[in-house]
Formats: C-alpha cells, sequence, structure tokens
C-alpha cells in the first residue's frame, strides 16, 4: 500500500536579533508567503530506497549497505541533503527500511536565477520538509525508541497548540518535534541558533536559546530588495567577534525593539549595526534603507546575517515603498506575511 503526504513550507525572514541570538538573546523571525512544495510517498520493503527530488536543482538517492545509509550525493548541495537523512536516522535510532520519494519544488523568489540565494530559507525548508516526511512514515518506530534519543536541549513553546498540523500526523510527537528538528538542524549546522528551522515549522516567532513565542499584529507586507547576490552566513559569523562589548549595544537596541517595536527603534538598530563594520550592512544598502525610513513603514533593515542578502521593509501599504526600491535594486519582491508555519 503506497501512502502520500503533502505540505508546504513557508519561508521566513529574520528581521532582528540576528548574530546576538546565539548569545542566547531573542530574535524575530517573520513568515511569508513563498513555500517549498513538498509531496513525498511510502512503500513498505524489506530493502531501503530514499529519494529526495528538488525541482531544477539536486537530485539525491539514499539506500543500505548492510546497516550503513550510503548516498550517490556527488557535490556540496546533494551532501547537505543525506546528511540530514542520515542524522535522522542515526539520531532516532531507527533502521532505515522501505521506498521512500519526497518530491519538493520551490516557489519564485528563493532564487535569482536559480542560482543566487535570496537568504528567505531554502536551508531550512529542506530540512524540514525532510525530517517531517521520514517522521510521518516512521512515526510509530520514533515513539518506541523516543525515551533512548539523546536530544540536545532546545527552547520550549509557549503553547504547543501552535503545532496544530495535520489530519492525523504527527499528533502524538507533536511535543518532541521541536527537539528532533532543533537537535538535527544543530548536527547539520553547528553554528545555527536553530531560529530559521523553527520559524518555517511555526510561523512569525520571537525566539531565543529558552523559549519561542508566536506573534502577530506584524504588518501585511515584506518587501525584499537585492542587488542579485548573496552572503553565507557561515563566511560573516567567522568574520566577527559576538563577544565585543559592542555588540552590548546592539542587545540593548534589539530589547528596545522587542519592547516597543517602531521604525524608530529599527532606524537606531541598523545605525549601530552599519557602525559595527562595512560586511553585516554593506554602504549601498544601508543608503537605500536609511532613506526608506522616511516613508510610512513599521520597519526595515538587513535580513538574517546581512551582507548581501535581501534587506526587508513591513508595510501595510507596498507600493510606495516597492516603487522606490525598484528605482535602487536590481529586484524587487513583494511578499505577504503570513503568521503560520508549515501547512499539513
Amino acid at each position: 500500500m503506497i501512502k502520500k503526504l503533502r505540505l508546504k513550507i513557508p519561508g521566513k525572514v529574520v528581521t532582528n536579533g540576528s548574530y546576538i541570538v546565539l548569545r542566547g538573546e531573542t530574535a524575530v523571525s517573520v513568515t511569508i508567503d513563498r513555500f517549498l512544495d513538498v509531496e513525498s510517498s511510502f512503500e513498505a520493503s524489506e530493502e531501503c530506497s530514499i529519494i529526495v527530488n528538488i525541482k531544477n536543482r539536486e537530485r539525491v538517492s539514499c539506500s543500505t549497505n548492510g546497516s550503513v545509509l550510503v548516498c550517490d550525493s556527488s557535490n556540496s548541495e546533494t551532501y547537505y541533503i543525506f546528511r540530514i537523512i542520515e542524522s535522522f536516522y542515526s539520531l532516532t535510532r531507527i533502521k532505515p527500511a522501505n521506498n521512500i520519494v519526497i518530491n519538493m519544488s520551490f516557489d519564485r523568489d528563493f532564487f535569482i536565477n536559480e542560482s543566487v540565494k535570496t537568504g528567505i530559507g531554502s536551508s531550512a525548508c529542506i530540512i524540514l520538509g525532510i525530517v517531517c516526511s521520514l517522521l510521518h512514515y516512521n512515526e510509530g518506530a520514533y515513539l518506541a525508541n523516543l525515551d533512548s534519543i539523546h536530544f540536545i536541549e532546545s527552547p520550549s513553546l509557549e503553547d504547543y497548540s501552535a503545532i496544530d498540523a495535520s489530519p492525523a500526523l504527527l499528533k502524538e510527537s507533536s511535543e518532541t518535534l521541536i527537539p528532533l528538528l532543533y537537535t538535527i538542524n544543530k548536527i547539520i549546522n553547528p553554528i545555527s541558533s536553530g531560529v530559521d528551522v523553527l520559524s518555517c515549522l511555526l510561523g512569525c516567532i520571537r525566539f531565543n536559546s529558552k523559549t519561542i513565542k508566536r506573534i502577530s499584529n506584524i504588518g501585511k507586507y515584506l518587501i525584499l530588495g537585492t542587488f542579485g547576490k548573496s552572503s553565507s552566513t557561515r563566511s560573516i559569523i567567522n568574520q566577527i567577534n559576538l563577544q565585543d562589548e559592542k555588540w552590548d549595544k546592539i542587545i540593548e537596541l534589539n530589547n528596545k525593539i522587542l519592547q516597543s517595536p517602531g521604525k524608530d527603534a529599527y532606524r537606531e538598530y541598523l545605525d549601530h549595526l552599519f557602525a559595527l563594520n562595512n560586511f553585516t550592512v554593506p554602504e549601498k544598502q544601508y543608503e537605500i534603507l536609511k532613506e526608506t525610513f522616511e516613508f510610512d513603514i513599521y520597519g526595515c533593515g538587513i535580513s538574517g546575517a546581512g551582507g548581501e542578502d535581501a534587506v526587508w521593509c513591513i508595510v501595510d501599504d507596498h507600493r510606495p515603498v516597492s516603487e522606490y526600491w525598484s528605482t535602487r535594486f536590481s529586484s524587487v519582491i513583494v511578499t505577504l506575511i503570513v503568521k503560520n508555519g508549515v501547512v499539513f
């Protein structure tokens, strides 16, 4: 008997608190109406065959050699996918078996010209899509092994009804889905805070090392502006020293945003980020963002790690800013903010 699963995973933008979230501070992540569509199927078999197809991008095929999971990965992208699959089975102590096919397709705007990332969470969406699919088809074995699984300590969600996912999916394992995702994400990306993948799961959130809280009343539209380039989060993090006392002021201003969000607070936060260095907030993007504060907006700034990734602006009427940005950026993307995370 063939079983099937479909889910839609939203992209996200971390608007403030990036970097300092690695010091235990709170970051805010906003989910948008750009999705990774996932369709998977399962057929029982003693043999193991796991295939992941990402439309117009990668194809990964895994099988077992004895008790060892092997993969035909040929580059860093396919190896990344293999590591997710391998981490799921090694962490949960489930024996790889059965035929599982996971087909994925990204909406427009995750990439520019199919190669340059815009920074809205493509990697996090892939982790979530693979883990949820594998968990769905292995939930019985997962629950049976639960007491022997060693999770990394993860933040607690204030309200678990936030995971209101499925017809029957993950009902029993919903309270362990966060530690499962958090742990696998840490295995794959040790320096990551986890805010990306858990925002894709839960929707718009405030996140720190202890707690996760869902949020709403953010605004209607999130606009992205880019020059068609992207930056590696890892390379930027390697260039900064979060223990430098200069970051203490950023923490203070981030708390100001959390207490009373508004464009004045975002403006001051951006100014001090720009003063720290010229690679977190490049001068060209900074000049455009400073001019954007003259419009009727909730706020604007760098997304996530900053650098050449797309910058963001939250508004209720997107036209004035999107028209202005169209004269300054090579690509402007208008998205709707969606408060919920993955749709099963």
